[in-house]
């Protein structure tokens, strides 16, 4: 087990925080959470994950690794996310090898059923990871907002044209799915989060179905916000995505200007 060594000296100032008045402490970077707010979020549980082992391909399993701790969590929201996708279509054949492993005590299993699920899952493994629009061009957009670090509106701004941030939202929304604008919300880059969020409260017209996670109104990330041009302003995420569930096209219109 590795230990994280706690011999350091603390660079906190431990005598004014304890002299800090209750009325001193700056609580603007907290989201107001008021009734209408409370009427719009959406309480998921959590499921029982069933246990199964399965058989992939190294450079699968190797890419999911290489994103961090929690991969077969991310294996299981990318299983989820096409799930939800195409409910309706259930793969009738597959090649792929199937071993499984029983997990409970001596209980006899239906080995048809579970042989079927453990199918569908490779068969949903063997399309794309990285988005269901499954366009080169797509992937190029979200090479693109990758490199953004301000979210800006269709106001022209210091260089004279619209805002990246909502150029590039006119071409991911024609071009992506729900799927994909879900699968934002759990990146590491707090402009693709809130892309995520843009795409989503732009595509529904019943707020309350979004299903937006609470950690976006817990989110405290800061990034560079201009909505109206040149103004820029450090605004953290959950009081963006806020602004965007009360104001869907306050970027700007999303038919594109000829």
């Amino acid at each position: 087990m590795k230990r994280t060594s706690t011999n350091k000296k603390s660079g906190t100032d431990w005598e004014r925080l304890r002299k800090l008045q209750d009325e001193e402490i700056d609580v603007s970077d907290i989201p107001v959470i008021d009734r209408a707010l409370l009427k719009k979020m959406v309480v998921r549980m959590p499921e029982k994950k069933a246990a199964v082992s399965i058989r992939l391909d190294p450079g699968v399993i190797g890419w999911f690794k290489r994103q961090g701790q929690g991969y077969q969590t991310r294996i299981n929201a990318v299983l989820r996310s096409y799930v939800e996708a195409h409910s309706q279509c259930v793969p009738k054949t597959c090649a792929a090898p199937v071993r499984l492993v029983y997990n409970a005590k001596g209980a006899q299993q239906d080995r048809g059923r579970q042989t079927m699920k453990v199918i569908v899952m490779l068969c949903m493994l063997a399309l794309p990871m990285v988005s269901t629009a499954s366009t080169n061009e797509y992937r190029k957009l979200t090479q693109q907002l990758e490199g953004l670090t301000a979210v800006d509106g269709s106001a022209v701004g210091a260089h004279g044209t619209p805002g990246r941030f909502y150029t590039l939202s006119l071409d991911i929304l024609a071009q992506g799915t729900k799927p994909d604008f879900q699968r934002m919300l759990s990146s590491t880059n707090p402009v693709v989060r809130l892309m995520g969020v843009y795409c989503l409260v732009n595509t529904h017209t019943n707020m309350s179905e979004l299903g937006l996670p609470a950690t976006i109104f817990a989110d405290t990330s800061k990034v560079y916000y201009a909505p109206g041009g040149c103004s820029m302003m450090r605004r953290t995420v959950s009081d963006i995505a806020q602004e965007f569930i009360r104001n869907p096209q306050g970027l700007g219109s999303l038919r594109r200007e000829k």
